[in-house]
């Protein structure tokens, strides 16, 4: 193990050891204790990476990130649905309604606003942990001479493993209406966020011929969206034109953090050809999670309580645990099918949001449906196909709308850095 300076009288190695294994609540109130231990819990790169490495392995892994809704605020609380009793932490933060949320990604939190009769959006990292966070960073606009119809903005975070580094990713799509014909002007940009400075915005040039659906998944190295189908009409340096042609999600495009090159993964058509006697794919409810370190569609079947989990298993590498739980096996050589049928009635849910424990075969269901006494998940053992409700005390109080937001994680001590790189 490398030696971490923290004093010169004991052994470094005995106190990096024990450190590491603390939480960072802990860790962040012994920095007091001396400039030395100061200096290691908020600046030593080698503890920091060591006791977010170990915090991963933990069973605090299994901490499950939650944005709830009150009638006054949004609040962010975590908890971890596997103790017998789920403790609740709330941060001590309020979101604003215009304030979206990313998943977190080694702790850090990417929040985001979105002005659209402006035409502005603006960025913050975060550390809910260490409560540390970066001004709000716009993203720089283009003018277009054209009338704009609307304007999606759609973002990602993911985290770079060659350089350490984490990355915004943000792409605005503008449809635009011209000669009785919709074309969509897309322009897609990224920002470094290492941990003394984050980069300036810069282009993105080789984006696909598809439109994006919603923020995107980071799993492994790649951030994933789900695309429509477009086809390019004409192209200019550092933008393309395409035309809307259709609504049905065709492909997941993936964007590689470190090489920041995209790609698209055809979604095959015994997955978007299933219909349950009324609902096609393209009017169901469709999206993308992480299972088992790979990306996953949920399927979700409207008339009947059933949802249809489809696992790319692109490398082969994971393909025999997975298959073990699959219902029906292997589809197309890469894509593994489970089916999960759910234990509630039509009348009681309409729709209902999954994601995955890290580390465990279960699931977490949360509902579009609150009751305002307590906080309700379920959670689903894809082994043993079981279900089991876990009613969460400690929320706060008249939530009025189901979560905006379930996602594991993990705590750190990763800095948030406050200005930009000089260039």
């Amino acid at each position: 193990m490398k030696s971490i300076r923290v004093s010169g009288d004991f052994d470094d190695n005995i106190y990096g050891e024990i450190l590491s294994r603390l939480p960072v609540k802990s860790l962040v109130r012994f920095k007091c204790v001396s400039k030395g231990w100061q200096s290691m819990i908020s600046n030593d790169n080698y503890f920091i990476d060591l006791h977010l490495s170990r915090t991963k392995t933990r069973s605090s892994s299994s901490t499950l990130f939650v944005i709830v809704r009150t009638a006054e605020e949004r609040t962010v609380v975590s908890m971890d649905l596997l103790n017998d009793v789920p403790a609740v932490i709330r941060f001590p933060i309020q979101l604003t309604r215009q304030e979206g949320i990313l998943k977190p990604v080694n702790g850090l939190i990417c929040s985001y606003y979105k002005d659209f009769d402006l035409g502005r959006t603006a960025v913050c990292i975060r550390n809910f942990m260490t409560r540390e966070e970066t001004p709000w960073i716009e993203v720089p606009t283009e003018n277009t001479k054209k009338k704009v119809y609307f304007q999606t903005i759609e973002h990602g975070f993911g985290f770079d493993v060659t350089t350490k580094e984490h990355k915004v990713i943000s792409i605005r799509q503008t449809h635009i209406k011209a000669s009785g014909k919709m074309f969509c002007y897309i322009v897609c940009k990224v920002m470094n966020v290492g941990r003394k400075h984050y980069s300036a915005w810069r282009m993105i040039d080789d984006f696909p011929a598809y439109m994006i659906q919603g923020n995107g998944i980071f799993v492994n190295r790649s951030l994933y969206w789900l695309g429509r189908n477009s086809i390019p009409t004409s192209n200019c340096q550092n933008k393309s034109h395409t035309k809307y042609i259709g609504r049905l999600s065709q492909v997941i495009v993936a964007f590689d953090v470190p090489t920041e090159q995209f790609r698209s993964i055809p979604i095959p058509n015994f997955i978007m050809n299933q219909t349950d006697g009324m609902y096609s794919f393209k009017s169901r409810i469709v999206y993308i999670i992480e299972v088992d370190g790979h990306i996953a569609l949920i399927d979700q079947l409207e008339n009947i309580q059933i949802a249809k989990l489809w696992i790319f298993d692109e490398d082969g590498s994971g393909h025999q645990k997975i298959a073990a739980n699959a219902t029906i096996g292997s589809r197309d050589g890469n894509w593994i099918e489970e089916t999960i049928l759910m234990p509630f009635g039509h009348s009681e849910l309409y729709l209902y949001f999954f994601e995955s424990i890290t580390g465990t075969n279960k699931l977490v269901i949360r509902m579009s449906m609150v009751n305002t006494t307590f906080y309700t998940l379920y959670l689903y053992d894809r082994e043993n196909k079981t279900f089991m409700q876990v009613e969460i005390s400690g929320m706060p109080r008249n939530i009025c709308a189901p979560s905006d937001l379930v996602a594991n994680f993990t705590e750190s001590l990763l800095p948030v850095p406050k200005k930009q790189q000089e260039q």
